[in-house]
């Protein structure tokens, strides 16, 4: 059950919302907890209902580990509790990768049954790491087994995040101010709901068309379509993941329930490392707080100050996917930001322009690393972006591009190509008269697309406009589930839930 498919918009998100504020109107402000936690394990059974044994024992394994770290702190029991998580994300991740590479290495056959891959894995580890270091640190006195339970099984970010301190969920679920109904909460949970729901239907989903047959057929890409599925592809990948993170703080707000944003307009960025700043935040805070400052930070020397840099990049590489094409894209990130460190009083001097499109470029560069397959792909594309490896296009495709025959290969199957057919027919059906609201509504969508969220929500009033914004909002994401029933099918999951 997606967060885009009409039975989680339609049965379920209702039901779930609504059971909860019914339960605390008669102030059973336990139970309403209670009622979030079966509604939560009903939401990751419906996935697989495979995946609700496996969360249970990772879920009791830590709790009890947790529990003793709280009463006595020993160092040993913590490195206990780290292995088995790292062990129980490797056994169901990185098993078959392994032996894989080992294969080729040592020209074997070796071979495991093959593994069920439980949905957000790789979230809710890191999450639970979070709990026991922080029972370690004396940071958490006390836990009960359903609050936790709830902390690492709640339905809006148990699949993709954001990653959350069990402290600061703890005294949300505890405070009872929080069970009382506020509609301000709800109406920004709707809009923050709506503008992610948004992202994922009308511009993740019609771009990642586009770049499937391109990272399909790149021997069939040029200079051009080579840099042009790179950049639908880092479009894709924010308005997806970026979406998602929306969605999820939308159904907290409207339980009165805040978790973080995982984006701060990254692309905006001037450097790699104020990039990391901005993308996927609650990742980057995790590897700053439980990996790079446990390394010694930027307490240490020059160069183990980078080794750290390094080390860090290429854990959050081995973290998102499974293949060495992602621990390549972590290395380079690391190195660029290595690079930003060393050459920290020249860049200071270069324009921001400058350092924005430079930066830019590179993202869209490293992504091929990160979208590709393996590495037959990646260096297809990458030699296609820079132009050494030759364009495969005969002639006759560059003479076609001039009538937009020679590129429809790459549009003809995607919903941005089908969509555009139903408004050219809209168009000759009202006289042309749909085009003035259309480009506003472009232009309206391209700005909350592009929008610093954190700061819209800041600013966020219940009135007329946002009340529009919403209805309209929905009212297009609809239209578009309606008339491209895929896009609540299992083939749109989101990116980031894979990981």
């Amino acid at each position: 059950m997606l967060f885009t498919s009409t039975v989680f918009l339609l049965v379920f998100l209702p039901i779930a919302v609504a059971g909860y504020w019914l339960i605390n109107r008669f102030h059973y402000n336990t139970y309403s907890l209670w009622w979030l936690l079966a509604v939560s394990v009903i939401f990751y059974g419906w996935i697989d209902w495979r995946y609700v044994p496996l969360l249970s024992v990772s879920v009791l394994i830590n709790f009890l580990v947790g529990k003793a770290l709280q009463k006595d702190p020993r160092k040993w029991l913590l490195v206990l509790g780290i292995i088995f998580n790292l062990a129980w994300l490797w056994y169901f991740k990185y098993n078959n990768f392994f032996l894989e590479s080992l294969n080729q290495l040592a020209n074997t056959d070796w071979s495991l049954p093959s593994f069920l891959f439980p949905l957000g894995i790789s979230f809710y580890t890191f999450q639970q790491i979070t709990y026991i270091m922080d029972s370690w640190r004396q940071k958490i006195k006390e836990s009960r087994f359903w609050h936790y339970s709830l902390y690492v099984a709640f339905f809006p970010q148990v699949i993709a995040g954001p990653i959350v301190h069990h402290g600061d969920m703890m005294k949300q679920f505890d405070d009872l101010k929080r069970h009382h109904f506020l509609r301000s909460n709800f109406g920004l949970g709707l809009f923050l709901f709506a503008l992610g729901l948004m992202k994922k239907v009308l511009l993740a989903d019609p771009l990642g068309d586009v770049v499937d047959v391109g990272y399909q057929n790149p021997e069939q890409l040029d200079f051009v379509t080579s840099w042009m599925i790179s950049a639908m592809y880092s479009l894709q990948l924010y308005f997806d993941f970026s979406g998602y993170t929306e969605m999820a703080v939308g159904i907290g707000y409207m339980l009165n329930i805040k978790l973080p944003f995982n984006f701060k307009s990254p692309y905006t960025s001037q450097s790699f490392t104020e990039f990391w700043r901005r993308w996927h935040i609650t990742l980057s805070n995790f590897l700053r707080d439980y990996v790079y400052f446990p390394l010694g930070g930027s307490r240490v020397s020059y160069l183990r100050n980078l080794t750290n840099v390094m080390i860090v990049f290429l854990l959050s590489g081995v973290w998102h996917g499974v293949g060495w094409t992602f621990i390549i894209w972590g290395a380079l990130h690391g190195l660029m930001v290595c690079l930003e460190r060393i050459f920290q009083e020249p860049l200071a001097k270069v324009a921001g322009w400058i350092k924005w499109v430079f930066t830019l470029l590179m993202l869209n560069f490293f992504w091929v690393y990160f979208r590709a397959p393996d590495f037959q792909v990646a260096h297809t594309v990458l030699g296609k972006m820079l132009g050494i490896s030759g364009n495969s296009q005969s002639d006759e495709f560059f003479n076609n591009t001039t009538n937009n025959e020679g590129y429809l290969w790459l549009w003809e199957n995607s919903r941005i190509y089908s969509l555009t057919d139903k408004i050219s027919e809209l168009a000759s059906n009202t006289q042309n008269l749909i085009w003035f609201p259309l480009v506003g509504i472009i232009f309206w969508i391209s700005w909350l697309a592009f929008s610093d969220t954190p700061e819209i929500t800041s600013k966020f009033r219940c009135g007329v406009c946002n009340t529009i914004s919403i209805v309209l909002m929905f009212t297009l994401c609809f239209c578009m589930l309606y008339y491209f029933p895929q896009a609540s099918s299992e083939a749109t999951k989101f990116l980031y839930s894979r990981f």
